[in-house]
């Protein structure tokens, strides 16, 4: 990776925050609830990445120009709004999951409600 384009990303911090959204998110859930099987884990791991992969191709895009309250500003916003965004699809994908189960259709998986 060019220097440059290291400068950029650290100038801007849109990208670095997406990056650190994920990071923490994995962190946190892993280490507050560690999954059961290798199924739960991708449960978790994969809208994370899915909401990740998205918003850095926007914060990408978006740091060939400075944010207009500061580096550190732009690196908050878009890692707030990142874990969150993450969190909540995280919560949908496991709902969706359980109510399918609870309404009698067979387990995606060996879960039992």
């Amino acid at each position: 990776m060019p220097i440059v384009q290291v400068h950029r990303i650290v100038q801007h911090g849109r990208s670095a925050g997406t990056v650190a959204a994920l990071a923490a998110f994995l962190g946190i859930s892993f280490s507050s609830h560690p999954p059961d099987d290798i199924l739960a884990a991708l449960i978790v791991i994969l809208p994370s990445f899915q909401v990740a992969f998205f918003a850095l191709i926007f914060a990408v895009a978006y740091d060939e120009t400075p944010h207009l309250l500061g580096t550190r500003f732009a690196f908050s916003l878009w890692a707030a709004a990142s874990f969150v965004v993450m969190w909540a699809l995280v919560e949908a994908t496991q709902a969706s999951i359980r109510v399918y189960v609870e309404f009698g259709l067979p387990p995606v998986y060996g879960m039992q409600v």
